[in-house]
This record gives structure tokens, C-alpha cells and sequence, in this order.
């Protein structure tokens, strides 16, 4: 391309970017339909094990949860992977007292035992998320630990 043409296509955009332009504005500018509300979010809490705890064989994690809807699982990942479910429905006199309006609440808990010997030994993450019925879910604890060789 002759350099005098090369300066004015930079001064005088084609009709052809023009149009390229508005399409992209039109396009940042629609809006996008909105995610369906699956109502409150899940909430609970992680009991043991406690932040920075060393894991000897079969350690017990053990919480509570609750839920807009019924909780259908309490899942744990180590480093990022799936590991295992929890057993639902234990009774958590603790949580009924602190939130009497939610008759749920006394058979809120939830324990696993995590078979460390799935681990190497050694520094892990691990993360626990709540789902509902309805598909809301949370991530309720996320803590470090060790697991003893």
C-alpha cells in the first residue's frame, strides 16, 4: 500500500468499519436475560476440622447446613477434587436453639469420615459446599490442613 493511502485510511475509517464498530456497541450494550433466582443461598459452617489442623487416619469433618429448600448434599474436595459426601440429617440441638424459627435446623448436621489414607501426606485444602433441592449452592468452609504420613 502507497504510504499516503496508508495515512488516510487511518484518518477516514471505511464505511465498512463503521458498521463493524455499531455492531460491536449494539452488541455490548444488549442486554443479556437474567439468571434464574434459585432464592437464599445455602448456609452453614464447618466444625472440624479447625484451620491449619494436622489429620491423623480417618478423620471425622463434621458441620451443620440449611437451606431455602431441603439440603440433598454436603460435598468435600481435597485440592480442588471431589473426595466425598457427607451424612445428612444428624441432629444439631446447638443450631435449633440459636435459630428456633427454622424447625430444620435441629436435624441440620452433617459428618463425613475422610479416610486420609486417599491423601498424600502433607499440606491439602479443603473445601465444602452445600447444595439444595433447588440447586442453590455455597461453598461454606474452605481450611488447610495436614495429613500425617
Amino acid at each position: 500500500m502507497h504510504p499516503a493511502l496508508f495515512k488516510r485510511s487511518l484518518r477516514a475509517p471505511s464505511a465498512l468499519a463503521a458498521v463493524a464498530a455499531a455492531a460491536l456497541v449494539s452488541a455490548a450494550c444488549t442486554r443479556l436475560p437474567a439468571a434464574v433466582d434459585a432464592g437464599p443461598l445455602p448456609e452453614g459452617f464447618v466444625d472440624l476440622p479447625h484451620e491449619g489442623e494436622t489429620l491423623g487416619k480417618d478423620a471425622q469433618i463434621v458441620g451443620w447446613a440449611l437451606g431455602r429448600t431441603p439440603v440433598t448434599e454436603v460435598a468435600i474436595y481435597a485440592d480442588g477434587g471431589y473426595i466425598q459426601s457427607a451424612r445428612l440429617g444428624l441432629p444439631r440441638p446447638d443450631v435449633w436453639s440459636a435459630l428456633p424459627n427454622r424447625p430444620e435446623a435441629e436435624s441440620s448436621g452433617w459428618a463425613a469420615t475422610l479416610r486420609t489414607d486417599r491423601l498424600f501426606p502433607g499440606p491439602h485444602r479443603l473445601l465444602v459446599q452445600v447444595r439444595t433441592r433447588d440447586g442453590a449452592t455455597r461453598d461454606i468452609g474452605s481450611l488447610s490442613i495436614q495429613v500425617k504420613p
